[in-house]
């Protein structure tokens, strides 16, 4: 009997402590947009909580975006392969920065559109850099 009692007592202790999935750390990203390559043309931020975006966030289809970076992070936190062999296409003078947390990671990185490479990169993100 003591047995059966100890072991209703170990399951009612446990049934209700099912581990939670931790929450998605934010991502705050200021987004600045350099059409010719030089002076500043549009700056944006965004302010996602997971795939959601929040009110704060200035970029257009900001719930898209959210939900891109949510899904492929590696977009905008990975640089190109330095090995990597690429067509010398020029796509034109626009750069672009964004910098701050990504999942609550920092990050800091640039776009341009100087190769095939670079281009191809540009493309990936294009949601958060074409404006």
């Amino acid at each position: 009997m003591a047995a059966v009692l100890l072991g209703a007592l170990c399951t009612a202790s446990f049934s209700g402590c099912a581990a939670q999935a931790p929450s998605s750390a934010p991502t705050h990203l200021e987004i600045t947009i350099r059409a010719d390559g030089n002076a500043i043309s549009a700056q944006f931020l965004l302010d996602c909580n997971g795939a959601n975006a929040l009110d704060s966030s200035t970029l257009p289809n900001a719930a898209d975006a959210c939900k891109l970076i949510t899904d492929k992070p590696e977009i905008i936190s990975s640089q190109d392969d330095p090995q990597a062999i690429c067509t010398e296409i020029y796509g034109g003078p626009e750069k672009a920065e964004i910098s701050g947390k990504l999942a609550g990671k920092t990050i800091s990185t640039s776009f341009s559109k100087h190769n095939g490479c670079a281009i191809e990169r540009w493309n990936r993100a294009e949601l958060l850099l074409d404006q």
